[in-house]
């Protein structure tokens, strides 16, 4: 009646006892499984792996071993399970039997998957969308993360490993790297967010823009995280600089040509006139 499947494993690598349980996971009777070598029910691409630790249990290179391991159901679907297995001996040290503890952890591993799946779609979206997320913890270590998008857009290579020292250097010196430092600084002593635009230079030593947006995490009045993203606008943004600037260069041709000007909208109204 134990909750997980349990089963006894003769010297021949055969089941020789099974609980209901047991039966339940992998879809078979206790008479269908009985006498059949357990690893007859693994997922292929498992065999090796589990034949290698059965055969050391009952060889005695080893008296206990775990793993996870796939088992294929008798409508044909996989299982996924968590084994822990033994080697049981008498009084003199001689093998008896393995005893195998076994739990089904198929729906754990379906949502590690489906977190996974996410987890990649969000980096291909932020890839296409060209943004890049980062982290820093406030501990002593002061742990530093980067996405593959943040590496791709400050031009890095993918193995890269971020330090919190290096960060500035990626921030030409000026008005830029002030406008960084004075945004993390009031992040971190009184806990504002902030999302600004910045020029960054990669490692190419090319300016870029970019929008950086970082949360803070406190606990006890301390800042404990700092995160964030970083977004490539650097086409954006220099089609928005200049557009401002033929704005302005035709608003000081309007203003102070030295002719009469108007602009005119579609009935023929005047909305200007210098």
């Amino acid at each position: 009646h134990a909750a997980i499947g349990i089963a006894l494993i003769n010297k021949q690598g055969t089941i020789s006892l099974a609980n209901p349980r047991l039966c339940e996971i992998i879809g078979y009777t206790e008479e269908e499984i009985k006498s059949v070598p357990i690893l007859k029910f693994s997922h292929p691409d498992d065999i090796n792996g589990a034949k290698v630790r059965l055969a050391e249990l009952i060889q005695g290179k080893r008296n206990v071993f775990k793993l996870e391991k796939r088992y294929i159901h008798k409508k044909g679907h996989i299982v996924w399970t968590k084994i822990s297995s033994a080697a049981v001996k008498n009084d003199e040290g001689d093998f008896l039997h393995i005893v195998a503890q076994i739990q089904d952890i198929t729906e754990t591993k379906q949502h590690q998957q489906q977190i996974l799946d996410y987890k990649n779609l969000l980096e291909q979206s932020n890839e296409v969308a060209k943004i890049g997320t980062w982290e820093v913890s406030q501990d002593a270590e002061q742990k530093v993360f980067w996405s593959d998008t943040l590496r791709k857009i400050l031009k890095v290579p993918k193995d890269y490993t971020p330090k919190l020292e290096e960060a500035l250097q990626f921030y030409p010196e000026g008005e830029h790297r002030d406008k960084i430092v004075e945004a993390l600084n009031k992040a971190i002593e009184f806990g504002e967010n902030f999302d600004i635009e910045i020029q960054i230079k990669t490692c190419e030593n090319n300016l870029i823009w970019v929008r950086s947006v970082g949360i803070t995490e406190f606990k006890d009045n301390k800042c404990t995280r700092l995160y964030g993203l970083f977004q490539d606008i650097d086409e954006a943004k220099k089609l928005e600089l200049e557009v401002a600037l033929r704005e302005e260069q035709f608003r000081q041709t309007f203003w102070y040509a030295n002719v009469g000007m108007i602009l005119l909208d579609l009935n023929g109204k005047i909305t200007k006139a210098n």
